[in-house]
Order: structure tokens, then C-alpha cells, then sequence
């Protein structure tokens, strides 16, 4: 399965919108020039599009930007990772099966 915040959500939810290439064009520069969705938001308030197409862009915009629920647990076993000592650290790395086990049983406890 590919990770949601990898796909390109404007391109999908363009590609059969019912404007002008043009417009197709010029939105998916927009949502992807777009650092916030409150951004975005105020680039689609002036387009002469489809109320919903402006919401399923927004609401794209938002999930593509929303915090991983996993991302704490990932930023906290990669700090544990970076205070090892540098000897166990390379063991775990030739051994890594063995830590690849031990970070998921972790993860599901």
C-alpha cells in the first residue's frame, strides 16, 4: 500500500474535474505552491471553480499535511538510536534483523 502523504492527491482529484486543462493546471501549481491549507484556501477563494472541487482540494491539502500518528514513535526510536554508543550502534547495523525485532516488538507493546 503507498503511504497516503506520498501520492499526489491534486492530480487525482483534477484529472476528471469537468474545467479547462488550464485550470488544471494552474490549481495543481497552486495546491502544491501552498505551504498550509489556509493558504491554499485563500488561492482557491478566487478561483471560478466548483465549490466542492474547492473542498475536496482543501480537504486533500489537509490531510497531506497532518502529523503522522506514528511520527512520535518514530522520532523517539531514532533519537534512541543516535545515543547508542558508536560500537553498538555498528553491531546493531551488521545484526540488523535481530533490531529490526526488537524495534517492533516495541512498537506493538
Amino acid at each position: 500500500m503507498i503511504d497516503p502523504k506520498l501520492m499526489d492527491h491534486a492530480k487525482i482529484i483534477l484529472q476528471d474535474a469537468s474545467i479547462s486543462n488550464e485550470q488544471k493546471i494552474a490549481l495543481w501549481d497552486d495546491y502544491h505552491d501552498s505551504p498550509t491549507a489556509e493558504s491554499l484556501a485563500r488561492r482557491l477563494g478566487t478561483s471560478a471553480i466548483p465549490d466542492d472541487l474547492k473542498r475536496a482540494l482543501f480537504a486533500a491539502k489537509q490531510k497531506s499535511l497532518a502529523p503522522d500518528s506514528n511520527s512520535s514513535v518514530v522520532d523517539k526510536a531514532i533519537s534512541a538510536f543516535t545515543r547508542l554508543p558508536r560500537n553498538i550502534l555498528e553491531t546493531s547495523e551488521r545484526h540488523h534483523v535481530v533490531a529490526k525485532l526488537l524495534v517492533d516488538a516495541h512498537l506493538k507493546s
